[in-house]
């Protein structure tokens, strides 16, 4: 089975045009950002890269991509720079490019929070995604934008508002010392190990308290982040807008640094009930015993023939089709008092 993220990038038809990659310091999220951008690469005939944190050599393929324009603003600071640029130059830009092409197209801006900061408040840069968002959404399918954003932007709540694209995609990187926190504190572990409902419903809350970073880097957490991690993927799409309904959809798998896959082969999580090799399986407690536990298939079989006392093969009435009612056998003890006659036949009722 493919992995939910893969397949998620790499439908063409169920494809939401809007990606949003949630991380937090515990976590590295460049190698996904690399992993989402080169996905969507193949999907497109055109791709933009608007970098405004990191050098565009960070995101762009080995091999290159002659359809990928690359529009790098990293080295504009604020107060720093000759040629200072603002959200509209930016949005001036970007339109240019987008009027310029056709056929479906893969947006990703690295960061964000860079452009609102640089503002200095929220509104222009919600005005210039939205512009953007609008663009995205008239060129065909599977036409999407990515936006990495930290877990503690105020425009994280703005882009995971229905007003602002009623269907997207929002992965979230979590710790697996989160994880195994969860197992070993609560005794939960991740679906489908444990109730989906019983996790979700006791993983959700602590997400919202930032406990995986006080994990981390808590009094008692480990200082670092280990290459591995957990995908929180939520799906929302729309099933029929002028109703207002939504389709949402929830699950988790892993991330080995490179690529996605099932959590349960994450060596960090392998002690949760992972697959783990021959050699790792811990000592035989039937090793070196004076006696044999196990049975051969001559012993096995012998053993199924053995007729049970309990099951009554020799009464007619309780073998077979098993379509007589049923009754139950009692034999009485010496010491019941067992009286046929009415206890009750002394009184003048």
């Amino acid at each position: 089975m493919s992995p939910r993220l893969s397949t998620l990038l790499s439908d063409d038809k169920k494809a939401a045009p809007l990606l949003v990659i949630q991380w937090t310091h515990d976590q590295p999220v460049l190698p996904l950002l690399r992993y989402a951008f080169h996905s969507c690469l193949k999907q497109t005939t055109h791709a933009l890269l608007i970098t405004a944190l990191h050098e565009p050599k960070l995101y762009i393929p080995s091999q290159g991509a002659h359809q990928l324009k690359v529009l790098n603003y990293a080295d504009l600071v604020p107060g720093y720079s000759d040629h200072p640029t603002t959200c509209y130059d930016i949005e001036r830009d970007v339109f240019e490019f987008l009027d310029q092409s056709q056929g479906s197209i893969t947006v990703m801006m690295d960061s964000v929070e860079t452009l609102r900061q640089d503002a200095g408040s929220v509104s222009p840069v919600f005005v210039f995604l939205s512009n953007l968002m609008e663009k995205i959404r008239s060129r065909p399918s599977p036409s999407r934008m990515i936006i990495p954003i930290f877990a503690g932007s105020p425009l994280l709540p703005v882009l995971l508002a229905p007003g602002f694209n009623y269907s997207l995609s929002h992965v979230t990187l979590h710790s697996t010392a989160f994880i195994t926190h969860i197992a070993k504190s609560y005794l939960t572990l991740p679906p489908p190990l444990s109730s989906s409902s019983n996790f979700w419903r006791l993983f959700i809350p602590m997400v919202e308290r930032h406990e995986g970073e006080k994990i981390v880097f808590g009094s008692e957490g480990e200082g670092g982040a280990s290459d591995e991690a957990m995908l929180e993927i939520v799906e929302q799409l729309a099933m029929d807008r002028s109703e207002g309904k939504k389709s949402v959809e929830r699950s988790l798998e892993g991330w080995n640094g490179s690529q996605p896959c099932e959590w349960t082969a994450l060596s960090d999580l392998r002690g949760l009930g992972g697959p783990r090799l021959s050699n790792e399986e811990g000592p035989d407690p039937t090793k070196n015993i004076s006696f044999n536990l196990s049975l051969t298939e001559e012993q096995q079989k012998s053993r199924s023939q053995v007729p049970l006392p309990y099951a009554h093969t020799s009464d007619p009435a309780t073998s077979g089709s098993g379509n007589r009612a049923s009754e139950i056998l009692y034999d009485p003890d010496s010491a019941d008092d067992i009286d046929d006659d009415d206890p009750d036949e002394d009184l003048d009722i």
